[in-house]
């Protein structure tokens, strides 16, 4: 009677792990295969390699367009840490959010990333401005 209970456990498990791995190739073909037209046209040629008419369709395109989410977001971590931020500012007194603004600009800066700084800049003098009216 065990012996029949975990042969099904291990079948199940079996199981389990086979669908993992059909999911895992599945999201491999859509993200990295079939969402990049130039990789989805050496991907189809290389198993149809005497199909060289289908190497110039857009249907590679079109598919590409239609896997490409309309705006994925932030990944779950970084939508944590974004709502963490945003209620810290929030909670900052007008003086204190100019200060924040100033030092991230440093840092944005000593990371190379001067045009993160130059936009912060921007947002900062905006919320100054509508401070001021």
């Amino acid at each position: 009677m065990w012996q029949l209970l975990r042969g099904a456990q291990r079948q199940e498990k079996a199981e389990q792990e086979s669908r993992r791995r059909e999911l895992r190739h599945l999201e491999f073909l859509r993200d990295e295969i079939f969402a990049k037209p130039d990789i989805a046209r050496m991907y189809w040629h290389t198993r149809h390699p005497g199909d060289l008419q289908a190497l110039t369709s857009d249907a590679f395109t079109d598919i590409a367009d239609q896997l490409r989410p309309a705006d994925p977001g932030p990944p779950c971590a970084n939508r944590a840490l974004i709502g963490l931020l945003g209620n810290f500012i929030g909670g900052l007194t007008e003086d204190d959010r100019a200060h924040l603004l100033r030092q991230l600009g440093i840092v944005f800066r000593s990371f190379e990333r001067g045009d993160l700084a130059d936009q912060l800049n921007a947002i900062s003098e905006e919320g100054h401005e509508e401070a001021e009216a």
